[in-house]
């Protein structure tokens, strides 16, 4: 026994705790002791978890998730879970939960053994799948465990199941019940720990569902099949990472399954829309499973909501420490509360602050809670109308994307010709491809230079300048953060820095589309806003609709005096204005919806980046996005939809250009989505 465990009299040998007797200390946590027992009578085995002396208050929020940790045993039966045995409310020790006894190894003991080597494929996709069951369980039951890692995770040795071993998922003190939570956790709270939380996580603003978890799993693979965590460093400067560093996905060994490697990159994706749902996981991780590590046992069937016994703590039970649990007519489900090896991010005080300037205040080391998270909402469902201000709703649908080769020798041959240089531009819109995409909200018009100006001044305490290497003047916006390059403040473009160091819109600019805007300001205005830039597929549905528009108005092609393009010194509409326009001011550039300059005035940026060959037939996918940077050297993203001096033939809305992530253009703009 420790010398920490001397002090806890539950911890004595022999101490009879409910009708269990203790035999000694199985694990030491931050809220409790998970003991060794057996019961007095009939000597069953048991691991019972009782609160440290310390966390026994009726005020401390430790008895809170305690109590809640009960309520998520009792609902569940499934193999990858631990059984409740028995509870009850001890006068010395406070309450108790006796579970199963399992005897194994956490997922940590066997990274570590590895010793930074990567743990074999087949295991690695036995355990992925058979965590990612266990989550599918407690998802489908309206549960989000939100600290999913290694040291929750124990292999238990089973000559009945392939590979020789199952796992049980642990601790589940800070799980969330999602259709009711219990309120022990409040806006401004950071819960779990800082190598495995998803970016919305790390904001502390409580919208987090189960797509948290998917992260948490992709960090857990990425583990796996690496032999390290995709960010390292202090709690601050790993959570600063999961919230604007892509994950380094070229360190996932080439040998890999290419649809393993595309998986692991989804399921970590920042926005959480953007990663795959759990059931998805299961399944993509069974037929990689099938392929690579041999035999599978059958799937265990998933809850149904109207089968689960009832919420079984009720609220007056916190004050009192009475535990009443009901009696379920199907064997109940638990947790073992592991020791945790990582200490978890400490709650802090309710504050807003804007998006990137709470970065900083991580990278400082201080958690903050953050004006804006990425949109909750169940995948595929609409969103809530009216639409946000601002903004349109589109609906979702199944569409053919791209053009056929047909469509586009018409463009060529019907919008001013097209030169060979062109020609690997537009074979990139072909083949056409059926994609799915959920009910989204999309801009009505491209962010202004007034809007952008108020998104840096808004983030001043991380916004630095860094010099033009010819001219030496204060020229490139930067975030101190993360040294990206945000915008680029060039004589021709419309916003300046004023000598009081603020930023605005040159005089009659306000409400002209930003431009030189790089990738990474354009994803960072939007995330800023509680929105994100729109994918590929997102941006075609809304200019084309399901109808697959030719033009974002219709099939007329586009004139001169209704549409900003062609513009350069030898374009279409040469003699015309070449100065961009206000947004929403192109009378022809309208869709049906009452979305405007699709076509003109400055292309956007999307969320995609650009890969080759570019998507094939997605079939019952939903919501795709490409998945894998250019090999080219640079990192190249898509922008979609015609610009100030293009040709004709990109006002359509098929055209696909690319341009550098970190550099900008005085044509590419963008606008932003939401769900």
């Amino acid at each position: 026994m420790s010398v920490g465990d001397a002090a806890e009299p539950a911890a004595t040998p022999g101490t009879e705790i409910g009708d269990y007797r203790v035999v000694g200390v199985i694990g030491r946590g931050g809220m409790g002791l998970v003991l060794e027992a057996r019961h007095a009578r009939v000597g069953q085995r048991a691991a019972l978890k009782v609160l440290t002396s310390g966390r026994r208050g009726v005020g401390d929020s430790a008895v809170r998730r305690f109590l809640a940790e009960i309520d998520v045993l009792t609902r569940l039966d499934h193999p990858g879970l631990v059984r409740v045995l028995d509870a009850g409310d001890s006068p010395v020790h406070g309450p108790w939960v006796a579970m199963e006894y399992v005897a194994g190894d956490v997922l940590r003991a066997q990274l570590v053994k590895a010793d930074g080597a990567p743990l074999p494929l087949a295991f690695a996709l036995r355990i992925g799948r058979r965590v990612a069951s266990a989550m599918a369980a407690i998802h489908r039951a309206g549960i989000v465990h939100r600290d999913l890692k290694p040291e929750n995770i124990m292999v238990v040795p089973d000559d009945e199941v392939p590979g020789g071993q199952r796992v049980k998922l642990l601790d589940f003190g800070i799980a969330k019940l999602t259709s009711d939570d219990a309120g022990h956790t409040t806006e401004g709270t950071v819960l779990g720990t800082a190598g495995y939380m998803a970016p919305e996580q790390c904001t502390g603003l409580g919208d987090v569902d189960e797509r948290a978890d998917v992260y948490a799993l992709g960090v857990i693979l990425f583990e796996m099949l690496t032999g390290a965590r995709p960010f390292a460093g202090a709690s601050s400067e790993v959570m600063r990472q999961h919230l604007f560093v892509e994950p380094p996905i070229e360190r996932l060994p080439s040998a890999l399954p290419a649809p393993l490697r595309a998986l692991v990159t989804a399921m970590l994706a920042k926005e959480p829309t953007r990663r795959p749902a759990t059931p998805e996981v299961v399944a993509r991780l069974r037929a990689l499973e099938a392929e690579h590590a041999g035999a599978l046992e059958d799937e265990p069937a998933l809850p149904h909501a109207d089968t689960l016994p009832a919420r079984v703590v009720p609220a007056e039970t916190v004050a009192g420490h009475r535990l009443r649990l009901a009696q379920a007519q199907q064997p109940s489900t638990a947790s073992l509360a592991a020791v945790s090896r990582e200490t978890p991010a400490a709650p802090v005080a309710k504050r807003r602050w804007p998006w990137v300037a709470g970065a900083a205040a991580i990278a400082a080391g201080v958690v903050a809670t953050a004006a804006v998270t990425m949109r909750p909402g169940a995948r595929g469902a609409k969103p809530t109308l009216p639409a946000l201000p601002g903004m349109v709703v589109v609906e979702g649908a199944r569409f053919g994307m791209g053009s056929t080769p047909e469509e586009v020798a018409a463009a060529c041959a019907e919008l001013g010709g097209c030169d060979e240089a062109v020609k690997p531009q537009l074979a990139r819109e072909s083949p056409v491809r059926q994609v799915t995409v959920s009910t989204f909200q999309i801009d009505i018009n491209e962010v202004t230079n007034r809007e952008f100006s108020a998104f840096l001044n808004a983030n001043s305490s991380v916004i630095g300048l860094r010099e033009d290497s010819d001219e030496h003047y204060p020229r490139f916006v930067v975030d101190e953060v993360t040294r990206q390059t945000l915008f680029d403040l060039y004589v021709d473009g419309g916003i300046e820095r004023r000598a009081d160091g603020t930023f605005a819109a040159k005089a009659g600019k306000d409400d002209l589309p930003v431009i030189q805007v790089t990738w990474d300001g354009a994803s960072r205005y939007c995330r800023h806003a509680g929105k994100r830039l729109p994918t590929e597929a997102e941006w075609e549905l809304a200019a084309r609709g399901v109808e697959r528009r030719r033009f974002p108005w219709g099939g007329e092609a586009p004139r001169c005096d209704g549409v900003r393009f062609g513009r350069g010194k030898v374009g279409t509409c040469a003699d015309a204005s070449p100065t961009l326009a206000s947004v929403g001011s192109s009378s022809q550039d309208v869709t049906a919806s009452g979305i405007h300059d699709l076509a003109g005035n400055a292309s956007e940026w999307v969320q995609d980046p650009f890969v080759s060959p570019t998507y094939t037939d997605c079939g019952a996918c939903r919501d795709p996005i490409a998945v894998a940077a250019s090999t080219s050297g640079d990192d190249l993203r898509m922008f979609r939809g015609g610009t100030l001096k293009g040709p004709a033939w990109m006002t359509r809305t098929t055209t696909r250009s690319r341009w550098k992530r970190d550099a900008v253009s005085d044509g590419i703009g963008f606008r932003c989505v939401a769900r």
